[in-house]
């Protein structure tokens, strides 16, 4: 048998990997439909739904059954993503430890999902699954973008002012604290506590402790 060295990262591959992002952008989106389903707790036990594999249909139960699922498969897909891209020679060390780390957060996330449900919906649990599903996306998007630039090996690299530089690198930070900020809104059941828009109760900032407050801080971040 004649094993031969491959001469580019495939571009198979990479699309696989783009097809992966947006598969994580919809199940969290599926998640957060789950959640304002009040469908989280309807599968009482983790990995098993009511003790079985495939559990009896009811809209609630499958709502979270689905999710679960979908979930699965996604990790799945990205498995044999991680094993293409160790195996490659051509994909650098820093590509791949960053595929690493993407498992890293895969392994965080799954654990948060169970004890999401073995916990009761608490909300840190709740919170910390969320923030790891977006780790994930944004280690597996990184991964996708090092993998078409080792592809496409580009001959020069454009350049921007240090300013736009550091704008463009704070960006997911701030985006990821809100979105850390939202999912703590919504695991507390703080979002009707303001009864008005864009005042909170008639008032700019009524308190910034407790649920009032976390809804405050979630407006104004």
């Amino acid at each position: 048998m004649i094993l031969r060295t491959p001469t580019e990262i495939p571009q198979k591959l990479i699309t696989a990997m783009k097809i992966l992002v947006v598969s994580i952008i919809v199940l969290m989106a599926f998640g957060a439909f789950v959640r304002t389903m009040n469908a989280g707790l309807t599968c009482p036990d983790w990995p098993l739904c009511f003790g079985k594999l495939i559990p009896e249909y009811h809209f609630g139960v499958y709502l979270e059954f689905i999710h679960r699922a979908y979930a699965g498969l996604e990790t799945i897909l990205f498995i044999v993503c991680l094993v293409a891209i160790l195996r490659n020679p051509l994909v650098s060390k820093r590509t791949k430890r960053m595929s690493l780390v993407a498992l890293a957060t895969l392994v965080g996330q799954i654990v948060m999902g169970g004890l999401t449900v073995l916990l009761l919906l608490k909300s840190v649990i709740v919170t910390s699954h969320l923030a790891l599903a977006a780790l994930f996306m944004a280690s597996i998007w990184w991964t996708t973008l090092r993998l078409q630039k080792e592809r496409d090996k580009p001959k020069y690299t454009p350049t921007i002012t240090r300013t736009a530089a550091r704008v463009i690198s704070a960006l997911p930070f701030m985006i990821f604290i809100q979105l850390l900020l939202g999912g703590l809104v919504a695991s507390t059941y703080s979002g009707l506590v303001c009864l008005d828009f864009p005042k909170c109760n008639g008032m700019w900032v009524p308190s910034l402790t407790g649920t009032l407050g976390l809804q405050v801080i979630h407006r104004f971040t």
